[in-house]
C-alpha cells in the first residue's frame, strides 16, 4: 500500500519522499502569489492528526471508494486554487488544484495545512498524468488523489472527483468513484471541446444523468458556449477573465 502521509522509513527515506515532481506543463499559469516555496507552519502549533488508513475497496488496485454522503453539491465561494493566497487564512470555502504539481506536492507527506484552512469541499488534486505516463505510474497517482480525498471526507470536507485526465487513464480514474456519483470538476482549455464532450459522458454515465453536477473551470469562449449548451456551470479562470 501507499504508507499515506505516516512518515515510515524505509533504506532512509520516506515512502512519501517518493513522490513525483512532474509539473502540469501543458495547463495555463494561474495568477498565483505562492513562489513555491515550503508551506507555512500552521499558526499557533495547530495540527491535526495524520492516520496511516486502509480504506475499503470495490477494485482490484485497492483504490479507496468515495463517500457518497460526503459529494460536492453547488459550489461554495470563494473557489480558489491552492496557492493562490495564504493556506491558512481559512476565508476559502472550496479549494481546487489546477495548478502546478509541486504546489500541492507536500501534500502527500502532511496535509495539516489543508485540514487547518477549514475549507468546506475540494477539487481531488489534478496530477499530471500523460498518455506516455506508464499505466503503474499514473495507477499510482489516482490512488493517491483517491485516498487524500477520502480521508478528507472521513474529516467532513466535501468532494468533487477530478476528470481532468489525458485518455489512456479516463478508465482508470473511474476506480473508487461509486454509481451515481454526481459532483465533479474539469479543466477547460481553449480548443479543446472534444475532450470535454468526453468529460461530460463519463460524468453522465457515472451520475446516471443527462445533466450531472459538472463544472467546468476555465477555457475560452469555445468552452464557455459549450458548457452553456449542455447546462454545465461554467467558472472562468483567472487567464480567461478578460477574453469572455
Amino acid at each position: 500500500m501507499l504508507s499515506a502521509f505516516s512518515g515510515r522509513r524505509e533504506n532512509g527515506m520516506t515512502l512519501s519522499d517518493r513522490v513525483w515532481t512532474d509539473t502540469n506543463a501543458d495547463e495555463e499559469e494561474e495568477a498565483e502569489t505562492d513562489d513555491g516555496e515550503p508551506d507555512e507552519e500552521p499558526r499557533g502549533g495547530n495540527t491535526a492528526p495524520i492516520d496511516d488508513i486502509l480504506f475499503a475497496s470495490d477494485n482490484e488496485y485497492e483504490i479507496p471508494v468515495l463517500l457518497m454522503d460526503r459529494q460536492g453539491g453547488k459550489v461554495e465561494m470563494p473557489l480558489a486554487p491552492w496557492g493562490a493566497s495564504s493556506r491558512l487564512t481559512k476565508k476559502v470555502a472550496t479549494y481546487h488544484f489546477y495548478v502546478d504539481d509541486y504546489r500541492f506536492e507536500k501534500l502527500w507527506k502532511d496535509p495539516t495545512n489543508l485540514i487547518a484552512s477549514e475549507c468546506k469541499a475540494i477539487v481531488e488534486p489534478n496530477c499530471s498524468c500523460h498518455d506516455q505516463t506508464p499505466i503503474a505510474w499514473g495507477l499510482h497517482l489516482i490512488y493517491k488523489k483517491r485516498w487524500l480525498a477520502r480521508y478528507m471526507q472521513e474529516l467532513g470536507m466535501r468532494v468533487y472527483v477530478d476528470l481532468n485526465v489525458s485518455h489512456k487513464f479516463r478508465e482508470y480514474n473511474r476506480l473508487g468513484v461509486p454509481q451515481g456519483w454526481d459532483a465533479f470538476f474539469t479543466r477547460g482549455l481553449t480548443g479543446q471541446v472534444a475532450s470535454l464532450e468526453i468529460d461530460l459522458q463519463t460524468a453522465r454515465e457515472i451520475s446516471g444523468k443527462e445533466r450531472p453536477n459538472l463544472i467546468v473551470y476555465g477555457g475560452g469562449r469555445d468552452v464557455k458556449e459549450f458548457c452553456m449548451k449542455n447546462g454545465l456551470l461554467y467558472i472562468t479562470d483567472y487567464i480567461n477573465a478578460k477574453t469572455i
